[in-house]
């Protein structure tokens, strides 16, 4: 009876996952969409972080949905510094090979720096905005839930980090900054005037 009870919420999880990927990638893909109605620049300054809001409460409504609910998400306190630091060399090193891998490739320096922006108020805005709600929001969905998910059906954290890391390549992926260059701005790129 408690295999079958394993077996069953196994399936709930699976269900669940692929609701929340489903919706969350609808939202950002369809994201640019709705910001192109909205004409108002402050209004769209306003707007825009709301996705990223609905983003990160979809997986605590199907958690209370499925009574599923989320372990913490947030840093153990006391690893902090090991994760900060761990954190902080995994993003030097990855930011050096990547951005010398897309020079030597051929990519345009726009294309990795992104406009220079002068205004201080655009400046600050998105600053918060990748810190805030980008950040946080990507955060919770990658790292805390769909880790948290495929962890407990699979049983193994290789294969959940695996996992979590593929889908969030493919979040980036056909939205990325490759297809700016021909289309509207994305949910997640720097606001510019």
């Amino acid at each position: 009876m408690n295999e079958e009870f394993l077996k069953t919420k196994n399936k709930i999880s699976v269900v669940e996952v692929t609701v929340v990927s489903v919706l969350s990638f609808g939202i950002v893909f369809y994201a640019p969409f709705f910001m192109g109605f909205i004409r108002n620049f402050y209004v769209r300054l306003a707007v825009r972080p709301l996705f990223y809001v609905v983003l990160a409460v979809i997986p605590f409504i199907a958690g209370k949905i499925t009574d599923n609910q989320l372990g913490p998400l947030i840093f153990k306190k006391e690893d902090i510094l090991k994760q900060l630091a761990a954190g902080l060399y995994v993003f030097s090193i990855s930011a050096m090979v990547l951005t010398a891998v897309s020079l030597m490739v051929g990519d345009y320096k726009y294309f990795l720096i992104g406009p220079k922006q002068t205004n201080i108020v655009l400046i600050i805005y998105n600053i918060f905005f990748y810190i805030l709600f980008v950040g946080m929001g990507e955060e919770i969905l990658f790292r805390g839930y769909f880790m948290q998910r495929i962890e407990a059906v699979s049983g193994s954290k290789k294969i959940s980090v695996l996992l979590s890391s593929v889908i969030f390549g493919l979040w980036h992926f056909p939205g990325g900054r490759t297809s700016s260059r021909y289309s509207s701005p994305h949910l997640w790129e720097p606001f510019t005037e």
